[in-house]
């Protein structure tokens, strides 16, 4: 990865933009009182099922800059097991073949998937629901200082992005893969009964009066935004009755329902949207009422809060033609916090401010009585480990959910604000790697490496955890060696027991090091700022750097990602990539160049090989039309060739060499057979739930690091 997007990444707030399309089948929902049905099976490949227990573990995520008033309190991790319910192969087969858009022989059996990022939670009666990743958990809640997990739903192929409960249903958004129905009459075995697909990537969802109204974004040359209105007043038959497409490009707020309106509060652009749904078979963009652009802001009962440079405006907007101002609040929040949300709940106002300038990242809730228009009075407020995503008020319990843990608070009379108990559950899994019969998994927010022991290999058990802000790892022979590209240095961490993993040294504290590292026959290789360093780490105890780093360390070198295969050093930099023999790792030698033809984003080195894959634009995740996986021949160096060629059509962020497999991950899942590397072709696809980034291979399991989706378990089925 390049040095500057890591950065921009680690402090830039998460969306979702892949481009791919819906299924154009339609499954019409089945009675939540009759016995779960599934989506019709299509005649595809690859044919996915699913079986085995999940696991959830603990740790968290979180992003940007602005200095805490108080320190965030170090998490306790908690682990829980769940037995996953009854597997719905077809689910997958719905949406993978217009998804990947192949038909390859190859197949994955899912054997477990763990964590994920919370994205939304309700609440009913003592049931707290949340969306973890792909799944729909539920928490028992009715002793709140001991939380419990009851049951959760199948893996859904995309992570939930919203869900609301009516009955016993919850109807649940995941993206490109439209809505799910789901039955949680028994919240210990929620079944599902049904997928509605859309045009538009479903992201959240409210009801009214049998109603349902999705919310969703349409991919193209000009990316629009759509409201999708259904009819469920027969659950077995879930109608569409009329769609709005909206005039906007993108969309990062909520979606309000209030009578016979649905306002759509964008925290970015300068407009608020108002549409009229009085009449549901013809919903109406009514108006757009201009608010100061670049604020966090929100509404509740026809009145619209919006927080700048610290000072709170709230505005009567109950006439849709004009706005006017009916208070201001000065100072409510020193505006050197970086606002993310509000939330307006029974005369509630909730502030979520979030900061980076400390390890982990966190953020603070600030709470306020909003009763009395213009004198907004402060509760206490609540660290939380990360931005929120979702708050409810029942009685006097407040349930707040961040990307990766849901907080249980009571409320004795608003005075202050009593904790009772978090739910942690480990957030986005971003990279990965496999040694010593144990998965060490990256959340890069932040939140540290993760420990899992692979005793059991389709059931990774948490060990341990090492925290800090990483956004790579590699392991081997008890050690770890994490790694982030905003100067943290190499870590050398001794994992001989797991449960208490101990820091040897740091080398180059204040250096980024680009890329993962590369560790082989006593030695690693790492790019320290963008200049290849030769360790000798075969005392467990230090590190020896071997070789001499460039001239002048305060410029920034020219290589950005290695790989490495018998002492021959591939280094991809901006102009293509060079060979570096590193036989002798006090004097590396460069032996050779392969220029660049277009841009090259990943690479792999073995077996005399060199695998590299590039696209046009520069290595983009949407606009991958003709990228394409060159294969070069380096068994004479002296005379490298080009002997294999693929067009892949698809983004790949790193691959992995496994036996006559080449394994890319980007998006999804794709594996190359390269056993002629004159003729590669495409044997297999999965669509995982999230985004993947990486991926890992034990026995004859692959993990998948797959970013808000968790992490994912497979067995290639031949």
């Amino acid at each position: 990865m390049e040095r500057w997007w890591k950065i921009a990444f680690f402090v830039s707030i998460i969306c979702w933009l892949a481009a791919c399309k819906p299924p154009e089948v339609e499954v019409t929902a089945t009675s939540a009182a009759l016995s779960a049905s599934v989506p019709p099976t299509r005649t595809i490949a690859p044919t996915i099922t699913m079986t085995g227990t999940a696991t959830s573990a603990a740790l968290s995520a979180s992003v940007p800059p602005s200095p805490p008033p108080t320190a965030l309190p170090t998490l306790v991790p908690t682990e829980t097991s769940t037995a996953v319910p009854t597997a719905t192969p077809s689910l997958w087969a719905s949406v993978s073949d217009e998804r990947l858009n192949s038909a390859t022989g190859l197949s994955f059996e899912v054997v477990n998937q763990i964590g994920g990022e919370i994205t939304a939670v309700e609440v009913k009666s003592d049931v707290a629901f949340l969306g973890i990743g792909p799944r729909l958990v539920a928490l028992d809640v009715t002793d709140p200082s001991r939380p419990q997990v009851m049951g959760q739903s199948d893996v859904l192929p995309g992570v939930v992005q919203d869900f609301v409960l009516v009955g016993e249903l919850a109807f649940v958004t995941t993206g490109e893969n439209g809505f799910w129905v789901i039955d949680i009459s028994n919240p210990h075995t929620p079944q599902v009964v049904s997928f509605k697909p859309q045009s538009a990537k479903a992201q959240q969802i409210a009801y009214q009066d049998a109603h349902l109204f999705v919310l969703g974004m349409k991919e193209g040359e000009a990316l629009e935004n759509e409201l999708v209105i259904y009819s469920i007043a027969n659950p077995e038959n879930v109608v569409e009755i009329n769609r709005l497409t909206l005039p906007f490009r993108y969309f990062y707020g909520d979606m309000i329902l209030e009578d016979e309106s649905i306002y759509l509060v964008d925290n970015y652009s300068e407009k608020l949207y108002v549409v009229d749904i009085a009449q549901l078979e013809q919903p109406l963009l009514m108006n757009t009422i201009a608010v100061t652009d670049n604020v966090a802001k929100t509404l509740s009962n026809k009145t619209l809060y919006t927080l700048e440079n610290g000072e709170l405006h709230i505005f009567d907007i109950s006439d849709s033609q004009r706005t006017v101002e009916i208070a201001q609040i000065d100072n409510l929040i020193e505006d050197y916090w970086q606002i993310e949300k509000m939330m307006v709940r029974e005369n509630l106002l909730f502030v979520s401010a979030w900061y980076c300038d400390q390890i982990p990242c966190g953020a603070t809730l600030f709470v306020f009585n909003i009763s009395e228009p213009g004198q907004a009075k402060e509760i206490a407020p609540l660290v939380l480990d990360s931005g929120l995503v979702d708050t409810h008020v029942i009685n006097d319990r407040l349930y707040a959910a961040t990307i990766s843990q849901l907080l249980i608070t009571k409320r004795p009379e608003w005075h202050q604000l009593g904790h009772l108990r978090d739910y942690i559950t480990y957030g986005a899994i971003d990279r990965l790697t496999v040694a010593d019969e144990r998965l060490y998994v990256v959340n890069s927010f932040g939140r540290g490496i993760g420990i899992f022991s692979l005793e059991q290999p389709t059931q990774p058990v948490k060990a341990g955890a090492y925290t800090g802000a990483f956004d790579e790892i590699t392991a081997g022979n008890n050690q770890i060696y994490p790694s982030a590209g905003w100067g943290e240095g190499l870590h050398q961490v001794d994992v001989q027991h797991p449960g208490l993993p101990k820091r040897i040294s740091i080398w180059g504290e204040d250096d980024s090091v680009d890329g993962p590292p590369v560790l082989e026959t006593g030695r690693l290789y790492a790019l320290l700022n963008g200049y290849l360093a030769v360790l000798d780490v075969t005392d467990p105890g230090k590190m020896i750097l071997l070789n001499d780093l460039a001239p002048s360390p305060q410029g920034y070198g020219p290589h950005r990602y290695i790989s490495v295969s018998d002492n021959i050093v591939y280094a991809l930099g901006h102009q293509g990539i060079y060979l570096l023999d590193a036989s002798d790792p006090t004097a590396v030698v460069e032996i050779g160049f392969i220029p660049e033809e277009d841009d090259m984003c990943a690479l792999t080195a073995g077996d005399g090989y060199v695998f590299v894959y590039s696209a046009t634009p520069y290595c983009s995740q949407y606009d991958v039309e003709g990228s394409h996986l060159t294969i070069y021949d380096t068994s004479n160096l002296a005379a490298i060739q080009v002997v294999g060629r693929l067009e892949i059509n698809s983004p790949v962020e790193t691959m992995l060499l496994k036996d006559d497999n080449l394994y890319l991950v980007g998006g999804d899942l794709r594996v190359v057979d390269i056993s002629q590397p004159d003729s590669p072709q495409i044997i297999g696809s999965f669509p995982t739930p999230g985004q993947a980034h990486a991926v890992a291979a034990f026995a004859d399991l692959i993990y998948v690091a797959d970013g808000a989706g968790g992490l994912l378990v497979l067995r290639p089925l031949e």
